[in-house]
């Protein structure tokens, strides 16, 4: 069990392949307790996904954006969920993805139809990354910071995607990663420039409020576009007089 991306609650995994979880339960990604022949569990910010033996997935949760959509999904050996979307890799090494519907469509984070001779997969925040049989690596979505600059990267022997980066492990026990900050696209531009950076604790909760509740609807969404088109010149001229 597990989660890089978690936000809010915890799943374990039994050994008798059942499932608990605690913590936040609004979307109902806590309802694991009917879940059984599980092999691996991971939880995302607001969903959970699940592995069965038989190479099929479930999960619960939100599903705003088809994460959830991975009952038809069959010959899995293995699963990860991003913050919004959810890839599984098959027994063929190619990879499967569900997550893109809507606004979230549009940073091709699930255009993974293509993969072959995968042998783990990754899903970040906006984008999505594979492991190659020969050490290799592809990636696909948003790349504002460089998280997908993995190209040349070669000798890997394990890949995680988080939020705004990607790490690898070499066969030598030593360690790359790309990304960074978030991309200036998806800053809170205004409230970036009152506060001096884009890490700071009250512009962290601004983007979150931002991403589960205003990203969530088609009006949050207009309403974001439109602060994306006002909000630079206004932010410039914060920095100019603070």
């Amino acid at each position: 069990a597990g989660g890089g991306l978690a936000g809010g609650h915890t799943v374990g995994l039994k050994a008798d392949g059942t499932a608990v979880a605690v913590g936040r339960n609004v979307e109902g990604q806590c309802d694991v307790g009917s879940l059984t022949g599980i092999i691996q569990l991971l939880a995302s910010r607001h969903f959970t996904v699940g592995l069965k033996a038989n190479g099929t997935a479930l999960a619960v949760g939100r599903n705003y954006y088809g994460q959830c959509d991975v009952s038809n999904w069959t010959g899995i050996i293995q699963i990860d969920p991003g913050a919004w979307h959810t890839v599984g890799l098959k027994a063929d090494g190619t990879v499967v993805a569900v997550g893109c519907i809507g606004w979230n469509a549009q940073w091709g984070q699930c255009e993974v139809c293509d993969w072959t001779g995968i042998i783990h997969a990754s899903a970040g925040g906006y984008h999505t990354v594979g492991l190659k049989a020969d050490g290799t690596m592809v990636a696909v979505g948003e790349n504002g910071v460089g998280q997908c600059d993995v190209g040349d990267w070669t000798d890997i022997i394990q890949v995680d995607a988080g939020k705004w980066h990607t790490v690898g492990l070499k066969s030598d026990g030593t360690v790359v990663a790309v990304g960074g900050k978030p991309a200036v696209s998806r800053l809170c531009f205004i409230a970036t420039a009152a506060y001096g950076t884009p890490m700071a604790e009250e512009v962290e909760i601004l983007r979150e409020f931002r991403d589960e509740y205003l990203l969530t609807n088609p009006l949050g969404q207009a309403l974001v576009d439109f602060y994306y088109k006002v909000s630079p010149p206004m932010a410039e001229f914060i920095t100019e007089h603070p």
